[in-house]
């Protein structure tokens, strides 16, 4: 019987880096359906495809997860900062951007997020 120590592979090979995260004040499947596409719109525009993200239902900061910290994390919720100044949270860099449907038909704050979601995300 060949040795199991053969099989056995590092642990290192196992980490998997913590996912950005996206908060969201309601589910996804309850989630009106110009938000979700505003959403993908605009992690389309960040290059970030749908399954590289995690999305979570929180309306504040205490929903970022702590056993895994991501790198980003952006929350869409009332009472965002409107100099869209990106904060840390442990070792994780958060973003308190407006709801997703105050971006529909507001030019200026679409605008203002974009900025600050290029400097979030280092683009």
């Amino acid at each position: 019987m060949e040795s199991l120590q053969a099989f056995l592979v590092p642990e290192d090979i196992y980490f998997f880096p913590a996912l950005d995260v996206i908060l969201v004040p309601e589910n996804w499947v309850h989630m009106p359906r110009s938000d979700q596409e505003q959403l993908y719109k605009i992690l389309a525009a960040l290059k970030l495809a749908p399954e590289t993200v995690r999305v979570i239902k929180a309306g504040y900061w205490e929903g970022l997860p702590d056993h895994d910290q991501p790198a980003q994390a952006v929350l869409f919720a009332p009472g965002f900062d409107e100099n869209f100044e990106i904060q840390s949270r442990g070792t994780t860099r958060c973003l308190h951007a407006p709801p997703l449907a105050a971006l529909a038909d507001n030019k200026e704050l679409k605008q203002k997020l974009w900025a600050a979601l290029q400097n979030l995300f280092g683009q």
